[in-house]
């Protein structure tokens, strides 16, 4: 996880999380997010971002990203 973020910085320096929705219950949170940021080329890019979470104990036993290009 941390190595798959770090690389995200290295490549979109500019790269912003905008939190959209946190939808919470017993057992798992799922976080709606619109990811922007710049690509190496100049290129602006935006996406949404829906990431899936299980937890056992108070702590993040399993999670699942899921990524869309926004129009």
């Amino acid at each position: 996880m941390r190595t798959a973020i770090g690389n995200a910085f290295k490549s979109m320096p500019d790269i912003h999380y905008e939190p959209v929705r946190g939808l919470f219950g017993p057992g798992h949170i799922v976080v709606e997010l619109l990811v922007t940021g710049t690509l190496p080329d100049g290129t602006r890019a935006k996406f949404h971002a829906c990431d899936v979470m299980t937890m056992i104990a108070g702590k993040v036993a399993t999670k699942r990203s899921y990524r869309k290009i926004a129009g």
